[in-house]
């Protein structure tokens, strides 16, 4: 419905290149957080095929650190639930 409906140059410039939304949408969300989240933290956007359905798409956040609540010692990345 997306393509059918907004002009091809629109699309493009709105960051819809790739012949699968979800794709496009997870990769300007990572360009966002990477612009508003503090120097020095990481995350990135993690689409979820296998929880998608025609129409939907599952992304998971991650972040990339130390999680002190649970004594960890080294930097590794973190999950969460999956966030819709």
């Amino acid at each position: 419905m997306l393509r059918s409906e907004i002009p091809h140059d629109a699309l493009e410039r709105a960051g819809f290149l790739s012949s699968n939304a979800a794709t496009d949408i997870a990769s300007r969300l990572q360009i966002v957080f990477e612009r508003i989240l503090p120097k020095g933290l990481q995350c990135r956007i993690v689409l979820m095929p296998e929880m998608s359905e025609p129409g939907s798409a599952f992304m998971r956040v991650e972040w990339f650190g130390k999680n002190d609540k649970l004594n960890h010692t080294k930097t590794q990345w973190h999950t969460g639930w999956a966030e819709k």
